[in-house]
């Protein structure tokens, strides 16, 4: 199963599951908040995808998502709130999320958690993976991201994304 990168709050409020999670070790006396995020990317492989919550709402972890697009690793954006993307986080890694568009599942999941706030869906995980698989739609922006359609795009952020039918 693909791993995914992850700040160290947000794997720590998500639990465990079969996928693998590496999180972002907070910034000490051997690494710096830059040199961690590089170091979980790299231990997580080629195959990884990072979750990244905006700046400033990750302590130690505001580099994740500039990294992941530097060293073309997919990125996921996800909410500010731990608590938002602990959800997609927790979703990911159950079973019904294989590696099979995986990416794009979790850029709908990841609009959804915005949209949603407090108020995220109570759905079995099976029923979740397929219905993100369904409704995820191109972003109009940019060229590889997307998500679910009037919600900001998974990977460029643009909002109320314009997408192709």
């Amino acid at each position: 199963m693909r791993p995914l990168v992850v700040d160290a709050p947000t794997a720590a409020l998500a639990g465990s599951g079969p996928r693998p999670v590496v999180p972002v070790a907070p910034a000490g006396r051997r690494l710096a908040g830059a040199d961690a995020a590089f170091a979980a990317i790299e231990e997580a492989g080629p195959t990884a995808v990072v979750l990244a919550r905006p700046a400033g709402s990750a302590p130690g972890a505001e580099h994740l998502g500039a990294l992941a697009r530097l060293l073309r690793v997919p990125c996921v954006r996800v909410p500010a709130d731990v608590n938002a993307a602990a959800w997609v986080l927790a979703a990911a890694c159950h079973p019904e999320f294989g590696d099979d568009d995986l990416v794009r599942r979790l850029e709908v999941l990841a609009g959804v958690a915005v949209a949603g706030g407090t108020g995220l869906p109570a759905l079995r995980p099976r029923v979740l993976a397929r219905w993100a698989g369904c409704v995820w739609r191109p972003c109009g922006r940019c060229s590889a991201g997307g998500g679910l359609r009037g919600a900001a795009c998974g990977r460029c952020g643009a909002s109320a994304m314009g997408v192709a039918a």
